[in-house]
C-alpha cells in the first residue's frame, strides 16, 4: 500500500484529474528515480464475494520498493468492475490507495441501469448510469481520459488512451453454424445487456438493441465518435514529441481474438463482443499495444504489428476453465521499464502455432459436441448423424487433445503447477507457492515457449 506521504501527493493532485467532457491529454510524470510500471487486469466482476477476496489477496503481494528500487506503479482496467455504484466506489478506493494511478475504461456492466448508490434513484438509462460512473472516477482520481505517462529518459514516454465502445451484431463475419448444429437459445432472453442497459436517447426508427439477438451500429458509432478528438490529440503529440501508444477498451476489435463457434457452447457470442469501428480507430492509431475485455478468454499475441492482449479474471465458474491461469497467477505485469514478453495464453498458443483457424467449420470440438448432447438431447440426432458423438477423446473431459501437450500438458494440477511460470510478470495473490521453473517435463511447450520469449 502507498505510505503517507505518497497518499498526501495524490489527493494534492485529485483536482488534475479531468472529467470525460475533456478533449486534452493529461500528462503524469514519473517521480525521479522511480521505475514505472503498469499493472492489468480486467473483467474483476468483484460483484463476486471472492473475486473481491482475490483481488485483495493481490494487493497484498503490491510493494513499491523492492530491493532498493522504487516504483511508479499504474493500474489499467479495461471495464467490467462491477455494477453497484457502491461497491464502484469502494472498490475503486482500494485500487486507487494500493495503486499510484489508475486508468480505466467502462465496460458494459458499468452501463446497466441498475445497482444506484443507496438514497439515490435509479439511472433513467445507461449514458446517466455512466456519467454516474464516471463521476465517481473523476472524484476519486482515476483517469478516463488519455494520459501521457513521462517517465524520464530511461523509460521513455508512453501515451494511455482509452477507446470506448460498444458491440454490434454485424461484427460478427464468421459464418453461423448449420441451424441443425445450433442450440435452442433465445439470445433475446439469454443476454442480460438486453434487460440491464436502456439507450432510449440515442434511439431512433433503425436503432435496434436486442431485438432477435440483433444490435445496430448506433451505439458503436456514438461511442466512436467520442474517441476521435482523442484520437487527433494523441497523434498530434505522438508526431511531434514522440511516444509510444498504449490503448485500452472493453470490447474486442478484432474477429481473430474471440474463439470459433466450433469451440464455444453459445454461438451468439460473437454477436455481442466487438466493433468494426474500434478496430479502425487502433489501425490508425497504430499503438504498441491494445488491451481489451469482456470475452473472458485470456489472449496475448501479436496481429499486424500490434500486440492484443487480454487478462481477464472472470466469473467463478470461468476461474476453474478459461481463466484459470490468471486466477491462480494473478494480475499481469503488463510494463516494468519495458514491455512484458508474450504471456502464455492457450489460445492464442493453439491458433499461433498449432492450428489455424477455420470460421465456418462445422467441425464442432468434442466438448461442445458431447455438452449439446447432454444439453440439449433433440439436438442428438444432428450430431450423430454428422459423426461428431463416436470417438472417445484423449482426457477426462474431452478438451485436452486441443491443449497444447495433449492430457500431459491438461491434468488436474498443470495450470497450478505452473501459476508461478511468469511470476517475473505478476502480481500473484499472496500465498501462491511458487514452483521450480522449468518444471521437469523437458517437452512442456509452456516452459519451452516462456522460455523463449524471455530470450527474445
Amino acid at each position: 500500500m502507498l505510505d503517507f506521504d505518497e497518499l498526501e501527493e495524490i489527493e494534492s493532485q485529485l483536482r488534475q484529474v479531468p472529467d470525460v467532457t475533456c478533449d486534452e491529454v493529461t500528462d503524469v510524470k514519473v517521480p525521479l528515480g522511480h521505475q514505472l510500471r503498469i499493472f492489468l487486469i480486467s473483467d474483476l466482476h468483484v460483484d463476486y464475494k471472492q473475486n473481491k477476496e482475490w483481488m485483495n489477496r493481490c494487493l497484498q503481494s503490491l510493494s513499491h520498493d523492492v530491493d532498493g528500487n522504487k516504483f511508479f506503479d499504474c493500474l489499467l482496467l479495461p471495464g467490467d468492475l462491477c455494477t453497484s455504484e457502491d461497491l464502484f466506489e469502494e472498490v475503486m478506493t482500494t485500487l486507487t490507495t494500493a495503486f499510484h494511478k489508475v486508468f480505466f475504461c467502462f465496460g458494459n456492466h458499468e452501463a446497466w441501469t441498475r445497482g444506484e448508490k443507496k438514497g439515490t434513484s435509479p439511472a433513467k438509462d445507461s449514458l446517466e448510469k455512466l456519467e454516474r460512473i464516471h463521476e465517481i472516477c473523476r472524484n476519486l482520481g482515476v483517469y478516463t481520459t488519455p494520459v501521457r505517462i513521462l517517465a524520464g529518459k530511461k523509460n521513455g514516454t508512453i501515451f494511455l488512451l482509452p477507446l470506448w465502445s460498444w458491440y454490434h451484431s454485424s461484427w460478427d463475419t464468421e459464418p453461423d453454424l448449420p441451424a441443425d448444429l445450433q442450440p435452442p437459445m433465445d439470445p433475446q432472453q439469454r443476454v442480460s445487456d438486453f434487460r440491464m442497459c436502456c439507450w432510449t436517447p440515442l434511439e431512433s426508427s433503425d436503432f435496434v438493441f436486442g431485438r432477435g439477438g440483433a444490435t445496430s451500429l448506433h451505439l458503436a458509432q456514438y461511442f466512436a465518435q467520442r474517441n476521435e478528438a482523442w484520437i487527433q490529440k494523441v497523434l498530434e503529440l505522438q508526431a511531434l514529441e514522440g511516444g509510444e501508444i498504449l490503448s485500452y477498451s472493453h470490447f474486442c476489435p478484432r474477429q481473430e481474438l474471440i474463439l470459433e463457434k466450433r469451440f464455444t457452447y453459445d454461438q451468439h457470442v460473437p454477436k455481442i463482443s466487438g466493433s468494426q469501428l474500434l478496430e479502425e480507430q487502433i489501425r490508425r492509431l497504430h499503438p504498441t499495444c491494445h488491451v481489451f475485455g469482456h470475452t473472458h478468454v485470456g489472449w496475448d499475441t501479436s496481429l499486424d504489428g500490434i500486440r492484443y492482449v487480454h487478462w481477464p479474471l472472470g466469473n467463478i465458474k470461468e476461474q476453474h476453465g478459461q481463466t484459470k491461469m490468471q486466477h491462480y497467477s494473478g494480475f499481469l505485469l503488463l510494463y516494468d521499464s519495458g514491455w512484458s514478453p508474450l504471456q502464455f495464453t492457450h489460445w492464442a498458443y493453439f491458433h499461433d502455432f498449432m492450428e489455424k483457424r477455420q470460421e465456418g467449420s462445422a467441425d464442432l470440438a468434442p466438448w461442445v459436441s458431447f455438452g449439446y448432447a447432454t444439453m440439449y438431447p433433440e439436438m442428438r440426432q444432428a450430431l450423430e448423424s454428422r459423426h461428431l458423438l463416436q470417438a472417445k477423446v484423449d482426457g477426462p473431459d474431452g478438451m485436452s487433445p486441443f491443449f497444447p501437450g495433449g492430457a500431459l500438458n491438461n491434468n488436474g494440477g498443470f495450470w497450478l503447477r505452473h501459476a508461478s511460470a511468469n511470476v517475473r510478470w505478476r502480481l500473484p495473490p499472496k500465498g501462491l507457492e511458487l514452483a521450480a521453473f522449468p518444471c521437469e517435463n523437458p517437452g512442456c511447450l509452456l516452459c519451452n515457449f516462456t522460455q523463449d520469449q524471455e530470450g527474445k
